[in-house]
């Protein structure tokens, strides 16, 4: 059994994604309570730890779909 590094608070419910070699989690219940903060797990020379991103979701929810949108698609806008 290999144990990570342990979390801000205890989640279930979450959705997790890859993103250039970090992983994130959206949302999920901790507590009963629907969560809106997103964490980063980051890892440097086997070192890793969990952090908590400024950037929040604007509702908070849990058994969510995390889905990738290319930059390409973020810069287009329709006239």
């Amino acid at each position: 059994l290999i144990l990570g590094p342990e979390m801000p608070k205890a989640i279930r419910l979450h959705s997790l994604h890859e993103i250039q070699g970090d992983v994130y989690l959206f949302g999920g219940q901790s507590g009963g309570s629907k969560n809106s903060a997103i964490y980063q797990l980051s890892c440097s020379l086997g070192n890793c730890s969990w952090s908590t991103v400024t950037q929040v979701l604007k509702v908070a929810r849990y058994l969510t779909v995390v889905i990738p949108v290319s930059d390409t698609l973020t810069s287009c806008f329709w006239v």
